[in-house]
């Protein structure tokens, strides 16, 4: 085998150069090399005397090979940076294409050598490599010579790697000295041997008298010369008739008037050369309405929103429907439709259940809110997509009111049941629209007593100024009914107490019933607070926290401090009042 000797010792003499053997620590230097393939013997010897020279110059080598795949390639040059190796050797798939690597490399200050092929970006140290200009130049002219100066010559090419180009270079320069000799045809092999002989039958159908190939490397060469065997040795005539009257005209994709003798030149052509379609195994159509169908499956189970379900799946369906019609170049059948419907059929029905899930928690909330809230505030909830779960166990700052009615025991020992019941009917409905009205949730009546707060579920920052704004006219609104209820309404009062602080809202409960509802020391002192209001002599108090919170919206008069159930120290209250003008 031929290992190239020369080339080896160079490369390995400017690895030298470019970085000591070994490291302060005495460890070897690591060296990753990315070979173009390993099914060409030229790479296969390199990569034998890579690994003899290395041992004798005591490195140690990383080899892997791309296999004439350029994202690999890049892939594997990404590894040896992450790896932190001392340098790299790259025979590159692409001469452009390679750049990204190569770069990545540079910034990580890694040196970086090519070998056979050159890189036309990123920076590299050195490139080995044999004089390709003066091989294409030797190739050219022998075949002029055997030729006799005169003929027809095709290049069998791969434009994107400068080795040949090199070479197709030193080609064009030795036949430019043999007018006789023309190119008729210059095509992509991509340096393998299948690809090559199917561009040579194609090239060998258009040119029948054609006198010469140059094939760019052993795959592209041997690829033209099965061609050429094929063409010689496996001629098919076929005659047939194209004129209407004879009826020999049949219907394809892509004429309704298409000769017949025509097709089966087609259809011969095509399996002479291997070039039929070819269906993707049975397997993939179930795969991927699997993957397709747990995709719509996982995304509802997570409750994503159906419509960006949609879009997702939307994307994803345009993407396979591209790959399909892509994978027709290639001659590859991709069955994609059978699997895309099924999918948007379960996504049809998993979006009608989504939609009617949504109804039935949006009626729930519309139903148990409109039991503590102004409509206006339950359709702002409602909009915001809000649910029992969402506004359950929440720590929030908010005001608390109590209002107890005084004196109702005299005024029920006076009355007939019926009418008491309408009586509170009445005053409730009254005092009620007010704490909508200043944005309040109704907690609760506790027989003769409203609890109401503010600050939850919709925040409110203004919590405090509001419950005491709803006190002040809830104050009023009681000289109101005082007044239509007349004589029996004279001992008629009530007193109400707010605090703000902290407290845990939410829905509380049986499954059966649930309120909304605070809990906390907050709410136990604004009950407290309320039951003073009667020895402070004022229908309306309120905490310190309270008044701090108002920002000075009212005038507050100090109604002294008092001792409080569950409190170590004394708690100074309040009697608000509107601020003159």
């Amino acid at each position: 085998m031929h290992r190239h000797p020369a080339l080896l010792l160079l490369l390995f003499a400017l690895l030298a150069v470019s970085c000591a053997k070994t490291d302060r620590g005495g460890h070897a230097k690591t060296i990753g090399v990315a070979l173009l393939t390993r099914s060409h013997i030229f790479y296969k010897d390199l990569e034998e005397g890579l690994r003899e020279e290395a041992a004798r110059q005591n490195f140690e080598l990383i080899i892997t090979s791309a296999e004439l795949d350029l994202g690999k390639q890049i892939g594997q040059i990404e590894d040896f940076v992450a790896r932190k190796v001392d340098a790299i050797i790259v025979c590159p798939v692409d001469s452009k294409g390679v750049g990204p690597g190569i770069r990545k490399a540079n910034e990580a200050n890694i040196p970086v050598f090519t070998a056979d092929i050159a890189a036309q970006e990123g920076s590299v140290v050195s490139h080995i490599a044999s004089d390709n200009v003066a091989g294409g130049r030797l190739a050219g002219e022998y075949l002029a010579r055997a030729l006799g100066g005169r003929g027809k010559v095709a290049i069998i090419n791969h434009p994107v790697v400068t080795s040949v180009l090199d070479r197709v270079q030193g080609f064009h320069n030795a036949l430019a000295a043999y007018p006789g000799i023309t190119i008729v045809a210059d095509v992509e092999g991509q340096g393998v041997r299948d690809k090559s002989l199917e561009v040579t039958a194609d090239v060998l159908q258009a040119n029948p008298a054609l006198d010469g190939i140059f094939g760019i490397n052993d795959a592209s060469a041997l690829g033209a010369l099965d061609a050429v065997q094929q063409f010689k040795r496996d001629k098919i005539v076929i005659v047939g008739s194209s004129a209407t009257a004879l009826g020999d005209l049949r219907v394809t994709p892509i004429s309704n008037v298409y000769p017949g003798a025509e097709i089966l030149a087609t259809a011969i052509d095509n399996l002479k050369n291997q070039r039929w379609m070819r269906r993707a195994p049975g397997y993939a159509q179930m795969a991927l309405a699997a993957l397709l169908l747990a995709f719509v499956w996982e995304a509802f189970r997570l409750r994503h929103n159906a419509l960006e379900i949609g879009i997702a799946f939307g994307l994803i369906s345009a993407a396979l429907l591209g790959a399909s019609y892509a994978a027709l170049n290639a001659r590859l059948i991709l069955p994609v439709l059978v699997p895309l419907a099924f999918a948007w059929a379960f996504y049809l029905y998993g979006s009608m259940l989504a939609y009617l899930r949504e109804k039935r928690t949006r009626e729930q909330a519309v139903r148990l809110f409109s039991r503590f809230l102004d409509p206006n505030v339950v359709k702002k909830i409602v909009d915001q997509g809000e649910t029992i779960e969402s506004l359950s166990g929440k720590t929030r700052q908010i005001s608390i009111l109590f209002s107890d009615i005084r004196g109702f025991t005299t005024l029920s020992e006076t009355r007939p049941p019926q009418e008491i019941v309408s009586l509170l009917n009445r005053y409730f409905s009254r005092q009620v629209d007010v704490v909508f009205r200043h944005g309040g949730t109704l907690d609760k009546f506790i027989g003769d007593c409203i609890m109401a707060f503010w600050g939850a579920p919709l925040d409110d920052p203004r919590h405090a100024e509001h419950a005491v704004a709803a006190a002040l006219e809830m104050e009023q609104v009681l000289k109101s009914f005082k007044e239509d209820l007349g004589e029996a309404g004279r001992d008629f009062d009530v007193g109400i107490g707010i605090h703000s602080g902290t407290a845990v809202v939410g829905f509380i409960g049986a499954e059966q019933k649930l309120d909304y509802t605070a809990i906390g020391d907050a709410v136990n002192l604004a009950s407290r607070i309320e039951g003073l209001t009667k020895d402070a002599k004022s229908r309306i108090l309120v905490s310190s926290d309270t008044v701090e919170a108002c920002h000075n919206s009212f005038e507050f008069t100090s109604r002294g401090r008092y001792k409080v159930k569950g409190r170590a120290q004394e708690v100074e209250l309040f009697e608000p009042r509107p601020k003159s003008a």
